[in-house]
């Protein structure tokens, strides 16, 4: 009697998929990226463009900054999926005058 030999053929994008998946599962989602927009001191700023990105539909949070010339609140817009999707993001924050900068997650 002959032996049968399965050959099973998985997606590459399906493999990226379940990668991501298990990923996000033990709490180490994959790469992100984000559109750094600038460092304010004045909250007034901080507000302003956070709500322009909100009205944009694009998603966004600050940080805190403690600089040797006092403290400041940056201002990023993401996290993004992609490069990609992030460089994007950017070219349409770029469309309101403000420049941005796209850098991976950290």
């Amino acid at each position: 009697m002959a032996s049968v030999v399965t050959e099973t053929k998985v997606d590459t994008a399906k493999k990226s998929e379940v990668a991501h998946a298990e990923a996000v599962l033990e709490g180490k989602d994959a790469e992100q990226w984000v559109v750094k927009l600038g460092a304010y001191q004045n909250a007034a700023n901080v507000k302003q463009l956070a709500n322009k990105l909100k009205d944009m539909g694009l998603p966004s949070y600050t940080e805190k900054l403690d600089l040797p010339q006092g403290s400041r609140t940056r201002v990023l817009a993401g996290p993004f999926k992609s490069h990609e999707v992030a460089d994007k993001a950017r070219s349409r924050i770029n469309k309101i005058g403000v420049d941005g900068q796209v850098v991976q997650k950290q």
